[in-house]
């Protein structure tokens, strides 16, 4: 097997791990700036992209992309 085939061969699996990790990143930035973790209110306020939204993308994108069909 190619140099290549092993570079691609789980990276679902690292994508994941990487989504992850910068959802536990925003968290953290959210908890040192706020001083809170999760808004609800925040997540369906105008305009988009809060801290929470954010961190609710990567962290679905992340869990989606761990799954294994």
């Amino acid at each position: 097997m190619g140099w290549r085939a092993e570079l691609t061969k789980k990276w679902r699996a690292r994508l994941s791990t990487v989504t992850l990790i910068l959802a536990l990143i925003v968290l953290i930035d959210e908890l040192v700036k706020e001083g809170y973790s999760v808004d609800p209110h925040d997540i369906l306020a105008w305009p988009p992209f809060t801290h929470e939204q954010l961190f609710l993308l990567l962290l679905v994108l992340g869990l989606l992309l761990g799954l294994r069909r």
